[in-house]
């Protein structure tokens, strides 16, 4: 009996089946639907009975999850619950989304599709990077006068800005004055803006030099701006002689020094400077062809800088290189001799301005460089000699007769005629103090007479008489043309502590004798007026 029920079941099962597609909208839950059947997921009682099953609820399917289809029998009210066969994840409507191009500084996205029901990303959507902003520049170069400027314009956004160029502040040659070695010379030239960056040789700037370059003489450097900066400036630098260098300082007295230095290449001469503070100003005293000097004219316990310049003498022009770092000396305290006179410093350089007179004397040691004169045994200063011969055979042209009466006398023949006069002014009863009195006023003392110099002479005569001569007047028109003055002209004792000698005549040089003659002073006012060294 059994047996039978079930089969009845199975039957009743098949044939409910069979009535699910007449339903339509209503259709059994257990019909496939046109995707498919799915699994019963709420179940109905288990009974054989037929039932008139009706669609009263959809949970449709999304795009995601499966949905439910709920169905009721109109007969019993009984309900029965399906899953939906559509299969999760299937969009049915999509729709497509333009483009969102990337700008400057932002982020696009490129086209893509979505379902229009849940919104999900189906293709497309990918982030596309933001824009670096392309810029068109303009410049307004800076110069040497006024700062630049760079505009820039972005061609993709519109976007603009600016960046200042610093104007240009200095242009520079690594050297200026060259000594010159027979190379070829290129100083380096730099360029700094107003900030103090260095710009870049190629880049901000190029630089010509003038052809040569190793030659005396003056070249041109000429650099032109570019790139971010205009304008052009021409620099200069001179090829010339070298700085004189170890300077030293020897044989410094109280009036006197000498300065040596090395062998300056190219060089034909020196010029010396002096100043009494270091820092000048300066003021040329001497020249000389020699790699030393012996400076004379100097204050006693003075402190001096001295600067020494190469020359280079040319047929059509002079070369002067750079002054020396200067040399700074002091001069001694003054020495006297014996007698309280004052020691007269004698160098070659000063001997022909050296004043010597009853307060001032040379040393005893001092020996003239001397040159033999026509007449027999005696002699002169050898420039001093030199020049009254010459001076004598012109006057012989002109029928004037002029003799060395007394020339040079050392220093030991003027300490014995003094001796000798004092002896002989003590036979006359005189004591020996006052016998030297007597003795000064016809011999000067040893030291103290021009003719221990070499540089005076006694012409023909030593009377009075001489200055009404034609040698007398001759000499006083012509004398300074060779060198020689009246040492003790009339009206100057006061001056020379000498009366009128017409006959004494001394030698101190063309050019000096000139100066002398020309300014009415005697040998004593004229040294004094020169506080310069020389």
């Amino acid at each position: 009996m059994k047996a039978n029920k079930g089969l009845l079941f199975l039957i009743a099962a098949m044939l409910v089946l069979l009535l699910i597609p007449a339903l339509g909208a209503d259709a059994d839950p257990s019909e496939e639907s046109p995707t498919g059947t799915s699994e019963v997921i709420v179940q109905t009682p288990q009974d054989e009975e037929t039932h008139n099953w009706i669609l009263t609820e959809n949970d449709g399917a999304s795009c995601s999850v499966r949905g439910t289809l709920t169905y009721t029998c109109t007969d019993c009210g009984k309900t029965r619950v399906v899953q939906d066969v559509t299969e999760p994840g299937t969009h049915l409507h999509t729709e497509t989304v333009t483009a969102v191009p990337a700008s400057c500084g932002k982020r696009g996205v490129s086209e893509g599709v979505r379902c229009s029901d849940c919104g999900a990303i189906l293709s497309g959507f990918d982030p596309l990077p933001a824009l670096r902003h392309s810029w068109v520049c303009t410049v307004r170069p800076a110069t040497l006068k006024r700062d630049g400027k760079r505009s820039y314009v972005c061609e993709n956004c519109g976007a603009k800005t600016q960046k200042p160029i610093t104007r240009i502040a200095s242009v520079t040659l690594s050297e200026t004055a060259i000594a010159k070695d027979g190379s070829k010379h290129t100083p380096a030239v730099t360029v700094k803006d107003a900030n103090g960056k260095t710009l870049k040789k190629g880049v901000a700037f190029t630089v010509a030099y003038d052809p040569g370059r190793k030659h005396f003489g003056t070249y041109a450097v000429t650099v032109t701006f570019q790139g971010n900066y205009a304008g052009s400036k021409t620099l200069r630098f001179t090829i010339g002689l070298d700085v004189p260098q170890s300077i030293e300082k020897t044989n410094v007295g109280a009036t006197i020094a000498t300065l040596s230095w090395n062998r300056v290449r190219y060089a034909t001469g020196y010029l010396l400077y002096y100043a009494a503070e270091k820092g000048g100003p300066y003021t040329r005293f001497a020249e000389t062809a020699a790699r030393s000097y012996n400076i004379s004219n100097l204050q006693q316990c003075t402190r001096y800088y001295f600067k020494i310049k190469a020359i280079r003498r040319e047929t059509d022009r002079l070369i002067s290189g750079p002054a020396s770092a200067p040399c700074a000396l002091r001069t001694a305290k003054q020495q006297l001799s014996s007698a309280g006179r004052i020691l007269v410093e004698i160098t070659p350089e000063n001997r022909l301005l050296a004043v010597v007179n009853h307060s001032r004397e040379i040393p005893a040691s001092y020996q003239p460089k001397l040159a033999a004169l026509s007449e027999k045994g005696k002699y002169m200063d050898w420039e001093a000699a030199a020049a009254f011969e010459t001076m004598r055979a012109d006057a012989k042209q002109e029928g004037i007769t002029l003799n060395a009466y007394s020339p040079y006398r050392s220093y030991a023949h003027q300490k014995a005629s003094m001796e000798s006069i004092i002896r002989d002014r003590q036979s006359w009863g005189n004591s020996r103090s006052r016998a030297e009195e007597l003795a000064l006023q016809v011999v000067l003392p040893p030291g103290t007479s021009e003719h221990n110099l070499g540089l005076a002479v006694d012409i023909s005569s030593t009377a009075q008489t001489f200055k009404t001569t034609r040698a007398y007047r001759w000499l006083l028109k012509n004398g300074q043309n060779y060198g020689f003055i009246l040492r003790y002209p009339d009206g100057k004792q006061d001056v020379t502590g000498i009366s009128f000698e017409p006959w004494h005549w001394r030698f101190v040089g063309v050019d000096n004798a000139k100066k002398i003659k020309k300014s009415g002073l005697t040998l004593e006012e004229y040294t004094a007026t020169l506080t310069a060294p020389y």
